[in-house]
């Protein structure tokens, strides 16, 4: 009899719905510092097990700490639910949870438990919020690009108490680094992250609480170029965002009911650091003999207050923060005749290393990252040295190389979170002592991405290229999605057009992809043009601004509808759609425009009049088209700037209004809609007209491979 009850009550708790999981806020598992007043809320829904297991949601209940309660809504949606409790204000704080109601198989209906409740707090939303100001340090002479050291700012203050709660924001033109009295602040790395500084600077968030004491405490912030002055891309421009640096911070303490706030002023402290250079493409060169806080050994300077800057493009955090998300041990480390020691990683990964190992005091140590051996052994750079546009024939350093020099003090530790690099392979330089395993690791560096899929068959070799095409997704995942993790590290829109249906599926990319879609929209031209790159400061910032013309290809511009159509297909969030419509609509402007005023010349002079069809025809402007086809012509960028790409360029044209169709009927713009369907079926005719054989075979079979993924 006790044996029978004991299994029944087993049978109900393998049967019975657990609570609902996965809470997110605006695709978010963090919601720490948002500046969005109006959150949307979303689970997933408890599962249960055999005959119990969840079909539906029937109804839920969501609660919070601040007397937000939707009370019982009959209702299945339980993604990017909106929120409806009290007005949401600068650092408004609550904690949420829900319910749900579900039918399994038998059609019975159970009601879970309650969900595992989520924090949600708000940061700074008006500029009246501040009231510190944007500060850097004295630069008489700026150093040249890839050589400029770093900066400690700093301030000290006195407490009575231990605060009982308190927050600290911080931005930076420049990556920064926090730390309260020596402790570093968070684990996000590369903050304030990558965006389109002229219009979008984020803010973190953290709670310091734990590392307050009662006496005297210090603030303090590592200052380096980062992706706002350094050296970037295959250009290796620099300054793209502004020439100096700074830092804005605030620490806000509660204690026996009252606020105290230490913002950044001309009071806090500024001086050079052991950091003597620090750059996203060159590396990073570190001297530890150098005294912390001091200008070779001088005192300390006030900081410069640079109060002409504003808040105006401060934002909170919309995407999930960068981190080092996994470490690899070497798989082998060899001593060269040369006395070089090659470390092999196993894998190419995007980050940086940790060296526990360090030389004699006064000792430099040099690490050559990349990703090929040469035929000594030897770590080898030579096919990622871009070519130098200022010097046609030539080509510019590498980079990717970091210096350490140690001062013998125990545990010395060189971990240089100012750059990053892409490679496997390791050669360090200038050691005497051997290397054991465990004195060197790996830090892969990317934005903290959540899986969602998988994939494995019976076949090894498609089980290898899904771990390369995986790894080469995570390598080039680190803020925006870029191109290669180390010649440019470069947010090519064309690039995630082509792939984002494959990462959304391996991992949850909403959030990452949305706040690189703000940068693509605020450096669409004027003209709606879409670029090439995002984020980019635009063309007349840069040295190879001759290049501008390569800007509004077809496949690379067409981004702009494709990334936001691919994520809502894979979230089903048509808020990305909504915000992206008026660029979306003006890229497709900027193409229709093309096609129906101009011709391509070769067109032009064998028929002077043009026939109907032609007004539908995008075969003028540059296009990449078959860039790079394997066991094709070598690429020739001012060739192609000549050729007759409609082949390829009227494609994406077709695809593109085809889903702009499909967004507009999405989105409740039903008229749109049917004008933009009939607009591309006309261009889907024409194309067959111009681009088909009798047959109905493509005249261009090579140009054929890079056509856009929607059948015509």
């Amino acid at each position: 009899m006790t044996s029978t009850s004991l299994d029944a009550g087993v049978g109900e708790a393998l049967l019975a719905p657990g609570a609902p999981t996965w809470l997110r806020v605006e695709h978010l598992r963090e919601a720490m510092g948002i500046t969005n007043t109006r959150p949307r809320f979303s689970w997933a829904l408890p599962t249960g097990t055999g005959p119990a297991a969840t079909t539906a949601q029937t109804a839920y209940q969501i609660t919070a700490s601040n007397g937000w309660d939707t009370g019982r809504l009959a209702s299945s949606q339980h993604n990017l639910v909106l929120y409806s409790g009290p007005a949401l204000e600068s650092r408004s704080r609550f904690e949420w949870r829900v319910r749900t109601w579900t039918t399994d198989r038998t059609g019975a209906e159970a009601e879970s438990p309650w969900s595992e409740p989520m924090p949600v707090e708000l940061g700074l939303l008006h500029a009246w919020d501040w009231m510190a100001q944007w500060i850097g340090p004295e630069e008489p002479v700026v150093a040249a690009p890839g050589g400029r050291p770093g900066f400690a700012l700093r301030k000290t203050f006195a407490l009575d108490t231990t605060p009982g709660f308190a927050r600290a924001y911080a931005t930076a033109h420049g990556i920064y680094e926090l730390f309260l009295n020596g402790e570093r602040v968070g684990d996000q790395q590369l903050t304030p992250g990558s965006t389109s500084y002229n219009t979008t600077l984020q803010v973190q968030a953290y709670d310091v609480t734990a590392l307050l004491h009662p006496g005297t405490n210090t603030i303090r912030a590592i200052l380096t170029d980062g992706w706002y002055r350094g050296t970037f891309g295959f250009t290796r421009d620099a300054d793209m965002y502004g020439t100096h640096t700074a830092f804005l911070a605030q620490l806000e303490m509660l204690s026996g009911g009252r606020t105290r706030m230490i913002g950044t002023d001309g009071s806090w402290l500024a001086s050079e650091t052991e950091i003597l250079s620090a750059d996203l493409m060159a590396g990073q060169r570190v001297d530890f003999r150098i005294p912390e806080d001091s200008v070779r050994g001088e005192v300390a300077t006030a900081a410069r207050a640079a109060v002409t800057q504003g808040y105006e493009t401060l934002t909170g955090p919309v995407a999930p923060p960068t981190r080092i998300v996994e470490e690899l041990a070497p798989v082998a480390v060899t001593r060269l005749a040369s006395g070089h020691q090659v470390v092999d990683f196993g894998q190419n990964i995007h980050g940086w290393v940790r060296l526990t190992r360090l030389g004699a005091p006064g000792e430099t140590v040099t690490l050559v990252h990349g990703e090929a051996l040469d035929g000594n052994g030897d770590v080898t750079q030579d096919h990622l040295r871009p070519l130098d546009f200022r010097n046609p024939g030539q080509f510019l350093a590498a980079g990717q190389v970091d210096e350490v020099t140690g001062s013998g003090a125990p545990g010395e530790v060189f971990e240089p979170r100012h750059t990053t690099h892409g490679f496997q392979y390791l050669s360090v330089r200038g050691l005497t002592a051997d290397l054991a395993p465990e004195d060197i690791t790996a830090c892969l560096v990317q934005t903290d991405l959540e899986p969602l899929g998988s994939f494995t068959c019976s076949d090894e070799r498609l089980n290898k290229l899904h771990e390369i095409v995986e790894w080469s997704f995570r390598d080039n995942a680190c803020e925006v999605p870029t191109d290669c993790p180390q010649r440019e590290k470069a947010g090519w829109t064309g690039d995630w057009q082509l792939f984002i249906p494959t990462a959304a599926y391996l991992y949850d990319v909403a959030g990452f992809s949305r706040k690189w879609l703000n940068d693509v929209r605020a450096d669409q031209w004027e003209n709606g043009v879409i670029a090439n790159i995002s984020p980019s400061p635009g063309p007349d910032t840069t040295s190879a601004d001759f290049m501008a013309f390569v800007n509004g290809s077809a496949g690379w511009g067409d981004a702009i509808v494709m990334v936001p159509w691919e994520l809502y297909l894979a979230t089903g969030d048509a808020g990305i759609l909504a915000e992206n419509w008026e660029a979306m609509k003006r890229w497709a402007g900027f193409v229709r425009t093309a096609a129906e005023s101009n011709r391509h010349a070769d067109r032009a002079a064998a028929s002077p009049t043009p026939a109907p069809h032609e007004q539908y025809l995008w075969d003028t402007g540059f296009h990449w088209g078959e860039w790079m086809e394997p066991d094709g012509p070598e690429p020739d960028l001012f060739a192609a700037r000549s050729a007759d790409h409609g082949i390829v360029a009227t494609a994406y044209y077709r695809n593109s209004t085809a889903l702009l169709a499909k967004v507009a009927q999405v989105i409740g713009r039903a008229e749109e809609a049917v004008a933009l369907a009939e607009l591309s079926e006309n261009i889907r005719r024409a194309w067959e007209k111009e681009y088909l054989d009798s047959s109905g075979h493509v005249t261009q079979p090579s140009q054929a491979n890079c056509l856009p993924r929607a059948r015509l």
